[in-house]
């Protein structure tokens, strides 16, 4: 520790440097006001702050354990030429290894996927896989004479490609740079300390399968995840779990134990403990869920009402809740799939969702939030309350934009094209670069289908581009009535563009948009990243405004 005092302080001040970006104080909700911040000079920022003049330099002080101090001054990195060369109209090749097998097919995915989020030339990619990387004993080689051609590569890097023998690691890079790339997976490996086992007893009949079981059950999230110590009550959200693999789980489970979870009810149970005790309980095999949850306890009465985006699902929400700080309940609403007459407009779907948080809150006043459409259903939410003589006074919304950003009259196949862009960012799979040639969802399960699903990953996923592309075209119809009173915070993509969006027609209208929708102040706050990489790459980010809007 002493060792690395004041290092996280300096990466800090480099990305501070870097973003021209100061970030909030953490943990900071009042200052003190023995301080007298409004005289001294300086300022402390509970919000993100740009400054107009920019950030020319940055100090960082580190007051090491053993009584020796450091401080340093940074400045801001020259910048880079405006104008450079474009690369070489050849194919370059692009080393990747790692330690081992299973490291190397991580390391390739974690590249794709940057890749597909990033503006990155194809010589800096080889020049910094070819000088700036450590090598490893596993490797492999692709070759690729864009960024478009690396994807496609590197998705197929365990297909045997021939490299023609003129092919030769490049050497002459000028002026390519280094670039920031996904470095060598890590992982996870339990450390806590068990709790002292008790004296053995005879297991009953009854007993003794459900060790079994459990044991069965262990074997399929740790196989999945990854992690061969996993234990039985190691949560598989905390462990890293995403919703491909909570999909793949679910599949397994079903084939191997006949029991069929629906993919919300496996997230709310997120340890193999919980589900093999709902396996029990229930003797029909079939687990059908409520389509509202409790993600997370808190005062009763100060309940906060998360609303499904537009493919149905809450695992985004799931992923948020064990890192919340404040003390108020959580609760998830899912698209009732299971049902047999689901709701299908967006009033609908309004009152379905009324009814499950009534469910919870028979009366208000409401808190609800919402991503995407999510966004949309909660203001009509709030209309229909305000005629039940009951009000909601706030809605934070995750980069929604109204019902007239949507084109007015809705093509069904644009919005089949935008379901698989939507879904290859949500599954981590590339996006298809000829969306003109699907026509059909059977054509977007094909795009998307991966060697690897079973007949139950495909209905699955079926499920979800079926329920977006209906969802997504009622939004566009829907007629939004009066103005509600409710405060509405917008937490919007500081990158607008959205192939989704672009493929339909829908407009990215600004967060001032939603105030013709509400009689409540609007506030605006950006957040980094574009619609999808909120959920991914800028995860902490989105995490910490609703830290910062429902703090205690």
């Amino acid at each position: 520790m002493a060792c690395a005092a004041g290092m996280a302080g300096l990466i800090k001040t480099a990305l501070v440097l870097h973003h021209q970006t100061i970030p909030p104080q953490a943990n900071l909700a009042e200052p003190n006001p023995l301080l007298q911040l409004d005289s001294s000079g300086f300022t402390i920022y509970r919000g993100a702050h740009r400054p107009d003049a920019g950030i020319k330099a940055a100090s960082v002080t580190s007051l090491g354990m053993g009584g020796t101090n450091a401080h340093m001054i940074l400045t801001a990195a020259p910048a880079r030429p405006i104008h450079r060369p474009e690369p070489a109209d050849t194919a370059y090749l692009l080393p990747v290894s790692a330690r081992t097998s299973r490291d190397l097919r991580a390391m390739t995915a974690n590249l794709r996927r940057h890749l597909l989020t990033h503006d990155v030339r194809i010589d800096d990619l080889a020049y910094t896989l070819t000088h700036g990387r450590t090598r490893f004993p596993v490797s492999a080689t692709v070759r690729a004479r864009t960024i478009d051609e690396a994807v496609v590569a590197l998705d197929h890097l365990q297909q045997a490609t021939d490299q023609p023998d003129h092919v030769v690691a490049r050497d002459d890079f000028a002026p390519a740079v280094k670039i920031a790339l996904p470095g060598h997976p890590l992982h996870r490996k339990r450390h806590w300390v068990d709790a002292p086992r008790q004296a053995a007893t005879q297991p009953s009949r009854r007993d003794a399968p459900a060790g079994a079981l459990l044991d069965e059950v262990v074997t399929v999230f740790r196989d999945h995840l990854g992690i061969d110590d996993l234990g039985p009550d190691d949560d598989f959200t905390a462990a890293g779990g995403s919703s491909m693999t909570a999909m793949e789980i679910v599949d397994t489970i079903s084939q191997r134990l006949g029991a069929v979870i629906s993919l919300s009810r496996f997230l709310k149970l997120g340890t193999p403990r919980r589900v093999t005790g709902e396996i029990r309980t229930w003797p029909g095999g079939n687990l059908v869920d409520p389509t509202i949850v409790r993600l997370r306890d808190g005062t009763p009465g100060q309940e906060i009402f998360f609303i499904y985006p537009v493919n149905g699902t809450v695992f985004c929400y799931h992923k948020m809740a064990p890192l919340f700080t404040f003390g108020k309940p959580v609760y998830a609403v899912s698209y009732p799939f299971n049902e047999p007459d689901p709701p299908r407009t967006v009033p609908e779907m309004a009152a379905r969702c009324i009814a499950d948080i009534r469910s919870v809150a028979p009366h208000g006043p409401y808190r609800l939030a919402g991503y995407s459409m999510g966004g949309n259903l909660a203001v009509e939410m709030a209309a229909q309350l305000a005629d039940e003589g009951e009000r909601v006074t706030d809605i934070v919304m995750i980069d929604a934009v109204p019902a007239e950003a949507y084109p007015p009259q809705p093509v069904p196949v644009d919005y089949r094209r935008a379901a698989c862009v939507t879904m290859s960012y949500f599954l981590g799979l590339p996006v298809p670069g000829n969306l003109d040639s699907l026509s059909t969802v059977d054509d977007v399960i094909a795009v998307l289908r991966r060697p690897t699903w079973t007949t139950r990953t495909q209905q699955i996923i079926r499920q979800c581009v079926e329920s977006l592309v209906a969802n997504a075209m009622e939004i566009s119809v829907s007629s939004p009535g009066r103005p509600i009173d409710a405060d509405i915070t917008v937490l919007s993509a500081a990158e607008q563009s959205n192939p989704a969006y672009d493929v339909v027609g829908i407009r990215s209208l600004p967060p001032e948009s939603w105030q013709r929708h509400t009689t409540g102040t609007i506030t605006s706050v950006v957040v980094p990243g574009n619609h999808y990489t909120l959920y991914t790459e800028h995860f902490d980010d989105i995490v910490g405004a609703f830290n910062q809007v429902y703090g205690d």
